[in-house]
């Protein structure tokens, strides 16, 4: 996903805190290296953009991977988190193992093989994560399909996304909750 998704929060937050939405890298419009996109390189990479902007603490709000950062960033850094507020974070272990072989077996490069992305198919796919999607309007949901298929007929996004699915897969759970 990209920073998009927090739109129609933009408005009500901003009115009443300072509110800094980035583009992850591998993410929407950010970067996209080549490299292992783990959750310890993400709360690195948040850490360093709370220091650009002059940051010694901030509440963190995340979602699914968003939410998997922000605990490792209160994790690694837990001076500089003042609060956390997680929907539904991407944990280890909980609903992904059917993934780990798949993840396992395949590079990340074959992220870089086109694939079709039909805008109905995403659009299926985006509501079925909502538990009540008649909430959102079917605008919100077309909005989304197309900006995911924008953003990931680039390769390097693809490989990013797979990347990055990879370490939240495999990850240990014990070892996580141990130290959480």
């Amino acid at each position: 996903a990209s920073k998009i998704t927090w739109l129609p929060l933009l408005a009500p937050l901003g009115r009443r805190y300072r509110v800094i939405v980035p583009d992850l890298p591998g993410h929407g419009e950010s970067e996209k290296p080549r490299r292992e996109y783990t959750p310890r390189f993400y709360a690195r990479v948040v850490r360093h953009l709370m220091d650009a902007f002059e940051l010694k603490q901030s509440a963190i709000v995340g979602n699914s991977l968003g939410g998997r950062i922000a605990l490792e960033l209160a994790l690694r850094s837990p001076g500089r988190v003042a609060g956390l507020a997680l929907l539904d974070p991407s944990v280890p272990g909980l609903r992904w193992r059917y993934m780990m072989g798949f993840t396992r077996a395949f590079p990340t490069r074959i992220g870089a093989i086109p694939f079709p992305l039909r805008e109905r198919w995403m659009e299926v796919l985006i509501r079925r994560l909502f538990a009540q999607p008649d909430r959102m309007p079917t605008g919100g949901y077309l909005s989304a399909a197309s900006e995911f298929i924008r953003i990931y007929r680039n390769p390097s996004a693809r490989m990013a996304s797979v990347s990055t699915l990879r370490h939240i897969v495999t990850e240990r759970p014990d070892a996580f909750f141990a130290s959480l």
